[in-house]
């Protein structure tokens, strides 16, 4: 076996050593050795096996958050919400707020924000479109039934029920 030995001195109040202090243990090195490597390659494997699996909780949230958000977002807009976008999280930036290009999940939220933009804008240009019709179409029918009205109420004489049926003929062409 071997032996581990540790000595201390003494000194009294004067700063002179007085005595010496010996502590002596027989060990048995290759159980020693034993212990310290497995209790060394166990604490390292555990610390590893700690750090890995923060690892992987980060990258998961750097993934799942934007999913989420992105299915979050894409079901408001199937309930017609076309104002909704998806936030993009700094880490898919740089710092002028621009998309990296390595980013594709960012990338992905980004083209979704774009398709929802468009989606938007052209149900604007649709709700313009109907309204510009609905008032095109609302005048002339306002004056045909006008001229109707009158014609059946008495107001319009029959000797012009002629005159006045020319005009509604004009406006329901035009």
């Amino acid at each position: 076996g071997s032996w581990l030995s540790v000595a201390k001195p003494l000194y009294n109040h004067n700063g002179v050593q007085v005595a010496t202090v010996q502590l002596h243990e027989n060990i048995d090195t290759k159980a020693y050795l034993e212990t310290y490597l497995v209790n060394g390659i166990l604490v390292t494997f555990i610390v590893g096996l700690f750090v890995a699996l923060l690892f992987i909780e980060v990258i998961n949230q750097q993934i799942s958050y934007p999913l989420t958000e992105l299915a979050h977002t894409a079901e408001q807009v199937s309930l017609r919400d076309l104002s909704a976008r998806v936030e993009l999280p700094e880490y898919f930036t740089n710092e002028n707020g621009r998309l990296l290009p390595t980013s594709s999940l960012g990338s992905l939220m980004d083209t979704f924000n774009a398709m929802v933009e468009h989606l938007e804008n052209d149900a604007r240009e649709q709700r313009d479109f109907i309204a510009a019709i609905t008032h095109d179409l609302r005048t002339p029918l306002t004056s045909i039934l006008g001229f109707v009205t009158g014609m059946l109420d008495g107001t319009i004489p029959p000797e012009l029920h002629e005159r006045y049926l020319g005009i509604v003929q004009q406006e329901a062409v035009h």
